[in-house]
């Protein structure tokens, strides 16, 4: 079995996903932002749910909360987060589309 620490994809996923929680924490703290929009081009939970996870907390504490950003959209986020069904995806595979992840939080 590979170790996952060792796999330099696994690694470079991690990096990005760390990047990316500080870039939200950091806007989250704008005091006139009403509303943050995070997004990317990811099929990674890692990426996705998992940075939402680890902000969300935070950004409660500071007055916002998760909002659907396309109440239509059928496919939603992985069952990992509170509030997973306010997050949007897409599958490359089901949807025929790049991978794409939405999480908007709104104060």
């Amino acid at each position: 079995a590979l170790n996952p620490a060792c796999d330099p994809d696994q690694q470079r996923i991690e990096q990005l996903a760390k990047f990316q929680e500080a870039a939200v924490l950091h806007a989250l703290k704008f005091p006139a932002l009403k509303r943050l929009v995070y997004s990317t081009c990811s099929i990674h939970q890692r990426e996705n749910e998992d940075v939402v996870s680890r902000v969300l907390p935070i950004a409660q504490q500071l007055g916002f909360e998760l909002v659907d950003p396309f109440p239509k959209w059928h496919r939603r986020g992985l069952p990992v987060v509170e509030g997973s069904e306010k997050l949007v995806r897409t599958d490359p595979y089901r949807d025929g589309t790049d991978g794409f992840f939405v999480a908007v939080f709104e104060r």
